[in-house]
């Protein structure tokens, strides 16, 4: 599980890119950026996985790549980069 998020699991070969990470809380919630590193093409694409596994743990997705559950929302993007795969996740408190 990635340590910002411990309710979001790391994905089979993944690792925390933690220098990436940013956490922040709001009075109208908080604001967590975080990544995982995939140095080996994966069985199963990393946004399909998420939003299996993001479904089963109460996200409700609205469009590909974008959740919400509760007053939250969580923004997966994934990017090949130089050496593998770059997943980054942006949790933020849904807009009024």
């Amino acid at each position: 599980y990635f340590s910002a998020l411990p309710d979001l699991p790391l994905m089979s070969g993944m690792d925390e890119v933690e220098d990436q990470t940013f956490v922040f809380d709001k009075a109208e919630g908080r604001v967590i950026e975080t990544a995982g590193f995939l140095a080996v093409t994966p069985e199963k694409d990393p946004q399909t996985y998420y939003s299996e596994i993001l479904g089963q743990l109460g996200w409700k997705p609205l469009k590909s790549g974008l959740f919400t559950r509760g007053s939250e929302q969580l923004v997966v993007i994934v990017r090949k980069v130089h050496g593998g795969m770059l997943v980054k996740f942006y949790l933020t408190p849904l807009s009024s």
